[in-house]
């Protein structure tokens, strides 16, 4: 299941999840009439959520996790669950795990929290299909409101079609909490209102831990940042601890012109992820160099673990970053056509994390000329 183009992302969010257009007032909300919202203790929403990113909550067809995409760039379904630490993360963020207001005490009884004074309940602040009266049945919409563990639920599916219309990172693995980036952006704004290079943020600044302001960072920066330092230790410390694309990579991304993929941060880093060469059958060998760097700074170890293409060499065959890994494609015994090979990299801080570039070859002019150049990712 391949994700949708960001471009379009918005359009079919908006359907899919009942977005409304303009502006919301409290006055337009859905009326649920819920008054007697239960106020979950920490360790039945704790449970909750493990339940829920486990798609092990499915009341219903609005609390159920659809297929996700995994692998790239070309992803197949696999069954919808999400990691339990950014559901867990993005609650904290999002309500401090309160469904009910903040003045009603745990194990009681009380108004649904909305602390924006908008159209968001619960845990996981739900929103969308919250704006207007009937955006989603009446019973959904009071079941939101009033239940913690529905409302989490809904709150796990909603991310799950985050992932689904937002860009790929690294293969695009529905387990690897990094690989959720940009989904957890779009959880909460899907807009330059979350690039990490907006100038509303200031610049630099430390990872975020929980002693900030939040006011200082963007929406995902948020979540790993609880993520990585769980408030009362209400979950387990990751180790080692989530790491964000830097801010390069980024860019500019708005949902207009976002990147279709960005490499995966927690390794070492390819200048390009796809190397095209040029050759005639029986000449000159064709040569290109790549460069290799630790995104997260500093210089680390990398080394070749595999290779395929037969007419494919490189050197050398480790190194530390920065560094660069030269190519050389050999045409003898080729004749005219396309052959396409692959060097597997690992880095010494990530072994267990092959970063894969692929090698093109194009022999013989007519192939040099009329193919197009098409393709892009790892």
């Amino acid at each position: 299941m391949a994700k949708v183009r960001p471009v379009i992302a918005l359009v079919l969010a908006a359907v899919l999840l009942g977005l409304g257009p303009g502006p919301v007032w409290a006055d337009d909300c859905a009326q649920t009439g819920v008054t007697d919202a239960y106020q979950p203790q920490v360790w039945e929403v704790a449970a909750a959520m493990d339940q829920a990113a486990a798609n092990q909550l499915r009341f219903d067809q609005y609390t159920t996790i659809p297929d996700l995409g995994k692998g790239w760039p070309n992803p197949t379904p696999v069954p919808g669950t999400v990691p339990a630490i950014l559901l867990k993360a993005i609650g904290q963020v999002e309500s401090r795990w309160y469904q009910a207001a903040y003045a009603v005490p745990r194990g009681g009884f009380g108004p649904p929290l909305t602390p924006s004074g908008g159209c968001a309940y619960g845990v996981m602040q739900i929103a969308s299909g919250m704006t207007r009266p009937g955006e989603l049945p009446t019973d959904v919409q009071r079941r939101i409101a009033r239940e913690y563990a529905y409302n989490i639920a809904r709150g796990a599916v909603m991310l799950g079609y985050k992932w689904r219309f937002t860009p790929a990172v690294g293969s695009n693995d529905p387990a690897v909490p990094e690989h959720w980036y940009f989904a957890v952006w779009a959880y909460n704004s899907w807009s330059y209102r979350n690039n990490p290079n907006n100038p509303a943020y200031p610049w630099p600044r430390s990872p975020f831990d929980g002693s900030q302001p939040r006011k200082n960072y963007p929406y995902q920066e948020l979540v790993y940042g609880y993520a990585n330092n769980p408030p009362y230790g209400r979950w387990p410390k990751p180790s080692p601890a989530l790491v964000l694309p830097p801010r390069e990579w980024v860019g500019a991304t708005t949902p207009d012109n976002a990147p279709e993929w960005v490499p995966d941060p927690r390794t070492i880093a390819l200048s390009t992820y796809r190397v095209v060469l040029f050759a005639e059958p029986g000449g000159a060998p064709a040569r290109a160099a790549v460069g290799i760097t630790n995104p997260s700074g500093g210089s680390v170890g990398w080394r070749v673990v595999g290779k395929a293409g037969d007419w494919l060499t490189y050197s050398p065959g480790s190194g530390t970053t920065p560094g660069q890994l030269a190519l050389t494609a050999n045409p003898a015994g080729l004749g005219n056509g396309v052959y396409t090979g692959r060097v597997d990299l690992v880095g010494d801080n990530r072994p267990d994390i092959t970063v894969s570039l692929t090698v093109e070859f194009r022999v013989g002019t007519f192939y040099r000329t009329l193919m197009p150049l098409v393709g892009r990712g790892p």
